[in-house]
């Protein structure tokens, strides 16, 4: 929850190179780093509901901007999130119970009585359930297909299995819904 110094060095630039490549960002918190290394900063990014951009697309156009700095950046429309904190989501509620690293005045915060960072998450084993299932369900038709030779279905199922229990561990276990096809992602977040 706290920075670190490597990072107190670096959050400043980051910081500028959002603002400067994401005019519409409203706030940006700091999540934390990454564990053992401490290289990389995870950052959450909100902007205006009128950003023509795709949040995830803005995601990666950031991180590629913020090089050679190593950051993950979670971008969000602002008003998904307060719809988000407003029914209680597990993952935004802690994220903006983080240090915030900017905020703009554009945008009214919930209250901080709305707030609350040790919020539990309930649906966790449900959700775990549900996308391992489905994993499980591909890894079954990859060695269908391998038993058929046909390898690009059973390397595509392979795929889609690997995705899924990702998908499984991080929606399970930090409560953040995420949706993505790209394997690299999906593993920086987990």
């Amino acid at each position: 929850r706290e920075t670190l110094p490597f990072h107190h060095q670096m959050l400043p630039n980051l910081v500028s190179v959002i603002l400067n490549k994401l005019p519409t960002t409203y706030a940006i918190y700091y999540l934390g780093c990454k564990p053992g290394t401490h290289n990389t900063a995870f950052l959450l990014v909100l902007t205006a509901d009128h950003e023509e951009g795709e949040a995830l697309s803005l995601g990666t156009m950031l991180e590629e901007s913020c090089r050679p700095i190593d950051a993950f950046i979670l971008v969000h429309y602002a008003s998904a999130v307060v719809n988000a904190i407003n029914r209680g989501d597990h993952f935004f509620n802690r994220a903006l119970s983080c240090p915030a690293l900017y905020i703009s005045g554009n945008m009214l915060l919930p209250n901080s009585d709305v707030i609350k960072p040790n919020t539990v998450v309930d649906f966790g084993e449900a959700s775990w359930e549900r996308w391992r299932k489905q994993a499980k369900e591909f890894l079954l038709g990859a060695a269908y297909y391998l038993s058929v030779e046909a390898y690009s279905a059973a390397l595509f199922s392979l795929h889609q299995c690997a995705e899924d229990i990702l998908i499984a561990i991080v929606r399970s276990i930090l409560g953040y819904k995420i949706n993505s096809h790209n394997l690299l992602r999906l593993l920086r977040v987990t």
